[in-house]
């Protein structure tokens, strides 16, 4: 299937194109990083930061350029950005009606979160960026699970509830923190500060043959059960 061309965002085209090799032809699952928010200060949760202008935008674009009228379920963290994320894809997409699903697993607190306060306390002091990758580095911090454990849960969650119908697509909206821990586990992508996952852009979790397989920037590896 060949999807609307009018895309602005470089991680917009990307999911484009993965989605073009893939829809139709086999059921899937898209677990994507909510739209741009507004700065977290250092110190807070950010559990209420508002979307900018240009993440509402880009939500709806990936509504109405990628997934118009094919969502079949849609999943989100219970924070704010995301779910403002699922409703401003289904405006684009004009599924309002189809409900978001809220799950922990994709957020507050998220399937490597082993505490919530430990963890909470580690991220306000160190910020995302240093959390992240240094988690990622040594695959355990104070109050999270170890890395594979956490990636397994997410992995389960994404089989779980992929789409039924090779025509629908189902998304799963999450954070840069737990999307980029999953795919380093499984792909052992190579994250830093400069290669960042970006707003919006997705990771595909597809099936073929009673097998899975994960799709990220048109690079594509069979997931190990």
């Amino acid at each position: 299937m060949k999807f609307n061309q009018n895309l602005e965002d470089n991680s917009l085209i990307t999911l484009k194109k993965d989605l073009e090799d893939l829809y139709g032809n086999y059921h899937m699952i898209i677990l994507l990083r909510h739209a741009q928010r507004f700065e977290i200060l250092k110190g807070s949760s950010g559990s209420n930061i508002e979307l900018t202008d240009n993440g509402i935008k880009a939500s709806k674009l990936l509504g109405k350029h990628l997934f118009y009228q094919n969502i079949g379920h849609i999943y989100s963290s219970p924070i704010k950005r995301c779910l403002d994320t699922g409703r401003n894809i289904l405006i684009g997409a004009e599924q309002k009606t189809l409900p978001i699903i809220e799950d922990v697993i994709l957020g507050n607190p998220g399937c490597f979160v082993a505490d919530s306060k430990i963890c909470g306390e580690y991220f306000a002091t160190h910020g995302t960026k240093e959390t992240v990758l240094e988690y990622i580095r040594k695959q355990n911090l104070p109050g999270f699970r170890n890395l594979e454990e956490g990636a397994n849960i997410m992995k389960l969650f994404l089989i779980k509830n992929i789409s039924l119908n090779k025509n629908k697509i189902n998304l799963a909206i999450s954070h840069d923190a737990i999307i980029m821990a999953f795919i380093a586990h499984f792909l052992h992508w190579e994250f830093s500060e400069d290669n960042w996952h970006n707003y919006c852009e997705g990771i595909i979790l597809f099936k073929k043959n009673n097998e899975f397989f994960l799709r990220y920037k048109e690079i594509t590896k069979k997931l190990d059960m």
